[in-house]
């Protein structure tokens, strides 16, 4: 038998159905390590799902973050979003908000090191910038 990323079997299935979004989806990010999606949708809350599609938590922010565009969710539990009103925000997995920083461009891409010491981010004006 051999592994397949989707679904288990000959015929892919998913595993589980995760609801609650009331608009289009924006953005998704996963993290085997802790079981837990994280998704953001437009005009909406961002929020935690199980792998198992247990809806978790929703996750909330000041009132002018809202439709993330990019996720990114930490081994630690740490949710990194970036939002069209050039925000970058980071939340504990619990809901906490630790921290919010305007940014000088529209972030389109987000990622982080797997050892949490760099974050390269990606805009509009078509630079790609390394963070330590």
């Amino acid at each position: 038998r051999t592994q397949s990323i989707v679904g288990e079997g000959e015929v892919p299935t998913p595993r589980a159905i995760l609801t609650g979004h009331e608009n289009t989806i924006t953005c998704v990010s996963i993290s085997a390590e802790l079981g837990l999606v994280v998704s953001g949708s437009l005009y909406g809350p961002l929020l935690i799902h199980t792998t198992f599609g247990d809806l978790l938590r929703s996750l909330s922010g000041p009132t002018d973050l809202h439709s993330a565009s990019c996720l990114w969710l930490s081994r630690e539990g740490v949710v990194m979003a970036s939002y069209p009103s050039h925000h970058i925000a980071l939340y504990t997995i619990n809901g906490k908000l630790l921290r919010c920083e305007m940014h000088s461009d529209s972030i389109n891409c987000i990622l982080v090191s797997r050892d949490g010491e760099y974050l390269v981010t990606a805009g509009e004006k078509g630079i790609i910038e390394v963070w330590r």
